[in-house]
């Protein structure tokens, strides 16, 4: 999965009608022998739900891959606070978005928001501080990547 930030601070080098600035990139790139390995970006997994934490030393982003095994009935994603987009990937299901409601006399209910199927391609748009619990149906795991803003 790859997830990258908004910008038109782009070098390019040829193949294109567009600016080319090939001693610019030249400077930029660092020529540096590794392993595939030993290149690629680690996450960080939480103990406590499972979901694996790709955050890169930029403010602009991170990503959550999300992996339930056909074992879970249901699985509750952690609640961010701001606004993530989410592509299913792999398997099939059902996801549940709901509200947490503090009403009068400080009774907390959750308030259903929206559900819908789940399958390969699924894209969805969640709002900050929704309750986002899947289902998984028919299959061995659904497979989601979160993208969001770490606020």
């Amino acid at each position: 999965m790859e997830c990258m930030a908004n910008s038109d601070n782009v070098v390019r080098a040829g193949l294109t009608p567009k600016f080319i600035d090939a001693d610019t990139l030249v400077d930029m790139v660092q020529y540096k022998c590794a392993t595939a390995e030993e290149q690629k970006f680690v996450g960080e997994k939480d103990e406590d739900s499972g979901v694996m934490l790709f955050n890169p030393h930029v403010p602009d982003f991170a990503v959550n891959m999300i992996k339930i095994a056909s074992s879970s009935d249901c699985f509750s994603v952690p609640v961010l606070d701001s606004i993530s987009i989410i592509i299913f990937t792999v398997g099939t299901g059902k996801y549940l978005v709901s509200n947490k409601v503090v009403k009068e006399g400080g009774l907390t209910v959750v308030q259903p928001y929206a559900t819908d199927d789940i399958k390969t391609g699924t894209v969805l748009m969640l709002p900050a501080n929704k309750i986002l619990e899947i289902f998984i149906e028919n299959c061995e795991e659904i497979i989601a990547y979160q993208a969001f803003c770490a606020l």
